[in-house]
């Protein structure tokens, strides 16, 4: 079950396990946000079509981010070298604090494994390396920004993780006011990706890309940010607060991005679009591209440290398990008793960190957040909690079976 390569940093042997303290995923004063720290990741060696009208797209976008309020400063990762190594190693030097939003946005490949849900399959220097979304959101997540974005574009189609331009659009002030909505005053995790996987099926959407409009999920996001729909806020602010959330701007996303790949279809349809035979079966036989919200800022599952009783804060996986956002210090999830069935001698750093992703807790499959609950909540004190999954580093081997005394 677990011959999946994750793919590691170079440095993976010097992995800090650091701790994270609970207050960062308190909900924080509704103050706004001061900044937003954008990390792009634009794989060229993916060969998609329309590439650099997506990255053209995509910087129209932030320009008139930076003309908001809020102070912009953004990283782009070298086209030629995206890879897990590259996107966890910008985020890590990336310097954010609780008063600012981390948005990291990919464009490339992607998929989702049956068993450990959607990946990033990147392809930098020519070499195919995947990075679990698990992974890269526990990296998120753990620079405790005020509001955490992952975004990318790419399919969601099953698979098997080996570990022409627009204008600039005009705008005004009222569309200034939505982006510092939210960008400013969200708050938790917003994780979304460019199709939609049914776990029911066991299949998913390929996420396409045109040579004039680029990625259709590209552009069918920069234009609910950029375009005319955001400018009426009294029709976005579905709920009347004052304030346009991402709840309510995701089905603009899903409504560009589905009128995107309506034309693209009737195009190919028509013959009007050079594509392999391939490409066309499968575009025919694709009804729709849906984007697929992970989720969209506080309302996030989450479980405390109180309540998983290990010291971990927990959130779901999109249901292909749970995911580790942070340790307690001193916890029990920050010296595990026993590991891969040996002792822990008190000369072992055991630890959990950050993006490890729990499969199986006492021998039952873990597929959301209250399935663990109700297994912990059914341990007397002093019970051992045997937990299955696989870790964020690969430094235990990729799959780790550890065992914490609850208290």
């Amino acid at each position: 079950m677990f011959s999946l390569r994750i793919a590691c940093l170079a440095a993976a042997a010097a992995v800090a396990l650091e701790s994270c303290s609970a207050q960062a995923f308190q909900d924080p004063e509704r103050s706004n946000l001061l900044g937003v720290r954008i990390i792009v990741a634009i794989d060229a060696n993916s060969n998609l079509t329309g590439l650099e009208t997506s990255e053209h797209r995509l910087g129209q976008f932030i320009s008139i981010l930076e003309r908001t309020k809020a102070r912009i400063h953004t990283t782009t990762i070298d086209r030629e070298k995206v890879s897990p190594e590259t996107i966890v190693s910008a985020i890590r030097q990336c310097t954010v604090n609780q008063n600012e939003s981390l948005m990291f946005y990919y464009i490339g490949h992607g998929a989702t494994d049956p068993n450990y849900g959607h990946f990033l399959s990147t392809h930098g220097e020519g070499q195919r390396r995947d990075l679990l979304r698990s992974r890269l959101r526990g990296e998120i997540v753990r620079k405790r920004a005020g509001l955490s974005i992952i975004v990318s574009d790419c399919c969601s189609s099953s698979g098997r993780a080996q570990i022409a331009v627009s204008p600039a659009p005009q705008v005004d002030g009222e569309l200034f006011q939505t982006l510092e909505d939210l960008f400013l005053r969200s708050r938790g995790v917003v994780d979304i990706t460019g199709a939609s996987y049914f776990s029911q099926d066991g299949a998913g959407e390929f996420g396409w890309f045109h040579q004039h409009w680029g990625g259709l999920f590209t552009a069918g996001f920069c234009d609910a940010m950029c375009g005319g729909q955001v400018i009426n806020r009294r029709i976005l602010d579905n709920n009347q607060d004052g304030v346009v959330g991402w709840n309510e701007i995701f089905p603009v996303v899903v409504e560009n991005t589905q009128r995107y790949f309506t034309r693209y279809k009737s195009d190919v349809i028509d013959g009007k679009v050079e594509m392999s035979p391939d490409s066309v079966r499968k575009i025919r036989a694709q009804d729709s591209q849906t984007p697929q919200a992970f989720s969209l800022g506080s309302s996030a599952a989450l479980l405390s440290p109180k309540r998983s009783r290990f010291g971990a804060w927990l959130s779901d996986n999109y249901g292909f398990g749970v995911v580790i956002l942070a340790i307690t210090p001193g916890s029990p999830a920050s010296r595990i008793d026993r590991l891969n069935g040996r002792v822990n001698n008190d000369n072992e750093r055991w630890s959990f960190v950050p993006g490890d992703l729990i499969l199986e807790a006492n021998g039952q499959q873990i597929h959301e957040i209250r399935q663990l609950a109700s297994i912990i909540d059914g341990l007397e004190p002093g019970s051992r909690l045997k937990l299955v999954g696989l870790d964020a580093g690969s430094r235990w081997r990729e799959a780790f079976v550890a065992e914490v005394a609850l208290p």
